[in-house]
């Protein structure tokens, strides 16, 4: 089974990534009619192209930063190449019409550092974990309740070190959790052993409940769920992974905690759903999407049976066909329209894009993701490199996929 977060990444983490590559924000709407001005800034690209509503593919001179016009409401495609991945957004003036499509930036730099920790004050406690800004969704663990994690997978800058104690039981149970603000450098050691620093039975968190969602599943489908705790550096906590089940259960609040994100997820493959919560306090109620069955096929990939609901936000589409190329496009509601299907633009005859086709003999992968939300494309695209786990309090956002795989 998949984890919910991989799930929900395949649609909604590409659509943030493609819409905004990392620099500066989106902005929607045109204001007003006439004509419309599109920037797109694609730092890094080595090929780059686009086209406003049916006309001819246009290459710009420069494909790391070029402007066109559309008119207004009108829409447009964009395609650049950083690499082997290629995107291509089908979007209108309306969704975005100062677009980043930047590769993206190298990952930063690691370091080492230690922390000391005392463990020993919390009743039961067993095993002791760390987690720090650049743990992602598990971090170091330890059997000792007293001693030194060394980390050397960290980040510099100012960050959120978050210590967490289980018992003994499978799966365990969270005792206590103390988050330290530190400003972390290579070689830095931080000593979390002294009065007032150790952690004790005094840092038990408050325990609340994810609602059962299972009537939602559908029948034969496999559900899971994950609850991650946010801290205000941007720490990712999530204490006891991937639930493997629909019913719901328990999970920590954590005080010191920015905001929740819950994630909930179901699969039946090549059918997947899901849903992501955001909320700075209390369980959301949880709705999952309906599952989509689009067909696939062709040579460029052509999709039908899309189905377009009051809240479709975009579809996504993942292409590989066993080379190194990698296709990844993004089709917003307002381009749809009424339309019901979608076909890849051919873009061999392009500079940059020779290579962009599956060729006969070639067996093609397609995953074809719904995503509905209560948030913009423009708003997703403000949020940066920053990620979906930091989108406003309120925030829903729902995924419904299929994966297609076909020979030519």
């Amino acid at each position: 089974m998949r984890k919910a977060a991989a799930l929900l990444a395949l649609g909604l983490g590409f659509l943030l990534a493609a819409c905004s590559g990392g620099g500066a924000p989106g902005n929607g709407g045109n204001g007003g009619g006439g004509d419309v001005t599109v920037t797109v800034t694609a730092t890094g690209a080595s090929a780059a192209a686009y086209r406003a509503g049916g006309g001819s593919w246009q290459v710009p001179s420069d494909p790391t930063s070029f402007t066109f016009t559309v008119t207004a409401g009108g829409a447009y495609d964009v395609v650049v190449r950083c690499g082997d991945n290629v995107s291509v957004l089908s979007l209108t003036t309306d969704d975005l019409n100062a677009l980043d499509a930047s590769c993206s930036a190298a990952p930063p730099a690691t370091i080492s550092f230690n922390v000391s920790y005392d463990a020993s004050g919390v009743t039961g406690a067993a095993v002791v974990e760390i987690v720090h800004k650049a743990s992602g969704f598990g971090g170091q663990v330890s059997n000792n309740l007293t001693g030194t994690f060394s980390v050397s997978d960290g980040v510099e800058g100012q960050q959120d070190l978050v210590i967490l104690v289980y018992d003994s039981n499978i799966p365990p149970n969270l005792l206590a959790a103390k988050m330290y603000t530190v400003t972390a450098t290579d070689g830095a050691a931080f000593d979390f052993t002294g009065a007032g620093d150790a952690i004790t039975d005094s840092d038990a968190p408050t325990m609340a409940n994810l609602p059962d969602f299972s009537a939602q599943v559908p029948a034969g489908w496999a559900g899971l769920w994950r609850v991650t705790a946010v801290t205000p550096n941007g720490t990712l906590v999530s204490p006891y992974g991937a639930i493997p089940t629909s019913s719901g259960g328990p999970y920590p609040e954590l005080g010191f905690a920015d905001r929740n994100v819950f994630m909930v997820a179901a699969e039946n493959p090549p059918y997947g759903i899901g849903s992501f919560f955001v909320r700075a306090s209390g369980a959301p109620t949880i709705s999952l999407p309906a599952p989509i069955d689009p067909s696939v096929s062709g040579s460029p990939v052509s999709v039908a049976n899309l189905t377009v609901g009051a809240n479709l936000l975009a579809y996504t589409i993942n292409v590989e066909w066993g080379t190194a190329v990698v296709v990844n496009v993004v089709i917003s509601k307002a381009y749809l329209g009424s339309a019901t299907g979608y076909s890849l633009p051919d873009l061999t005859a392009l500079s940059g894009f020779a290579d962009t086709l599956p060729a006969i003999g070639d067996t093609v992968n397609v995953t074809v993701t719904a995503v509905e939300s209560n948030r913009t494309i423009a708003e997703l695209a403000n949020l940066g490199d920053t990620g979906m786990f930091f989108l406003p309090d309120g925030s829903d956002l729902m995924i419904s996929e299929k994966t297609v795989s076909y020979g030519l």
